[in-house]
């Protein structure tokens, strides 16, 4: 069917589209699945169990392209976080790694010469730093800061920005710490205390907020002005639910949400509400979520699932719209996603970036346009598109290739 305003309609008087790019197969990429993938701009920030940190961008109307240099953690890697730096035109990154690893492999500019691919780092307690400046010779960028100071395993990374620069990054652990640091001084600012070890923490955007899990099936949210030492609210999981540590997001306005392996979504107002729900939603597929993210100025939550499909919740009606996000044979199996992330762009257009439960992964971007009297108000003529329904949810196909495998 070809569609001549929209995609697929969200909710009245709006409609979603989701693009995805046409890439190719990389010369350069991960041997095995991506374990962490971050979007600055427009260039994706991947790593893997390999041990290795590499970055592409797209080229204009062309296929993406690695970007130097190849980070170096020492480790596989666990997780990562990238941002704009301070510095014009440069790139913060931060990672954990779990066991060191020691590998040959082929240089990366230089097909014909042999190097080390990860040297013997420090142990998985030790948050590592980089400010790299993209497509630069200079390779001592690759050699990471490292920010010392857990006594177990770290878990999980985040940055915090401020006014578009990352100027903060918080830690998760093993030793029952969630940690802050001040990037421009490669310091501790603090550390809060929990009971249980610590899995993931981020930041509320913009807010001194920091959001952490903990393996006692809990959520809390840390007001950093009021506290150090005691949570503002407390979030427990849904009794008798299988968590998912990677299904917690929040927006700036610290709305909450919680999503467990069955669907089950719940939404909290933290500041007006607590650990009081809001809402509560059960997403439309038969996979299991894999990593949530509000989209488009918040007006939505995004989840890639086990199915292979991205589904995108309006936090207004909790109406669940499906999209296919990569292509599959009739008698295949979709390869379930695994890690999502989304990075802001212009109007009402975000970049979502996904990696593969295998092996690869992809990009595409979800535009939310605005009907007036049934006409589109942005000028932007769609993709043809297929619209199915399937078990009884709206659901999206666009004609356009979307897996970098």
């Amino acid at each position: 069917m070809d569609a001549s305003h929209v995609g697929v309609e969200g909710s009245p008087g709006h409609s979603l589209r989701f693009v995805r790019a046409q890439v190719g197969v990389l010369s350069r990429q991960h041997e095995g699945p991506i374990s962490a993938i971050a979007v600055v701009g427009t260039t994706f920030v991947t790593g893997g169990p390999g041990g290795r940190i590499l970055a592409f961008q797209r080229l204009p109307r062309g296929p993406l392209s690695v970007v130097s240099p190849e980070l170096l953690p020492g480790g596989a890697v666990v997780d990562l976080a990238a941002a704009s730096a301070e510095v014009p035109g440069k790139m913060v990154v931060v990672a954990s790694c779990s066991h060191n690893i020691v590998a040959e492999k082929d240089n990366l500019f230089d097909s014909g010469s042999k190097r080390t691919l990860a040297s013997k780092g420090p142990d998985s307690s030790v948050v590592r730093l980089w400010s790299m400046r993209c497509n630069s010779t200079d390779m001592d960028q690759a050699h990471p800061v490292y920010l010392i100071g857990h006594a177990g395993p770290v878990t999980g990374v985040s940055l915090q920005q401020n006014g578009g620069r990352a100027a903060f990054a918080a830690s998760a652990s093993g030793d029952c710490t969630a940690r802050i640091w001040d990037l421009s001084a490669a310091a501790e600012v603090v550390a809060l205390e929990h009971r249980h070890e610590v899995t993931k923490a981020f930041f509320v955007p913009g807010q001194t907020m920091l959001v952490t899990r903990s393996v006692d099936r809990a959520t809390r949210v840390w007001d950093l002005r009021s506290s150090t030492r005691r949570p503002i609210c407390i979030v427990e999981d849904r009794p008798g639910g299988r968590p998912v540590d990677s299904c917690v997001t929040v927006d700036r306005d610290a709305m909450l949400v919680v999503a467990d392996a069955s669907g089950a979504m719940d939404m909290f107002d933290v500041p007006r509400c607590g650990a009081r729900p809001i809402a509560q939603w059960k997403l439309a597929s038969e996979g299991a979520p894999q990593s949530l993210s509000f989209v488009l100025r918040d007006r939505y939550v995004a989840c890639a699932c086990s199915d292979g499909d991205l589904y995108l919740i309006n936090v207004t009606d909790g109406a669940c719209i499906g999209f296919e996000v990569q292509e599959a044979a009739r008698d295949k199996t979709k390869v379930p996603l695994a890690r999502m992330h989304v990075g802001v762009g212009r109007q009402s257009q975000d970049l979502v970036a996904y990696a593969f439960q295998e092996r690869g992964f992809g990009f595409g971007y979800l535009t939310e346009e605005v009907l007036d009297d049934g006409m589109p108000l942005f000028n932007r003529k769609p993709p043809s598109i297929a619209v199915h329904a399937m078990h009884g949810k709206s659901f999206t196909s666009l004609l356009l290739a979307a897996t970098l495998l």
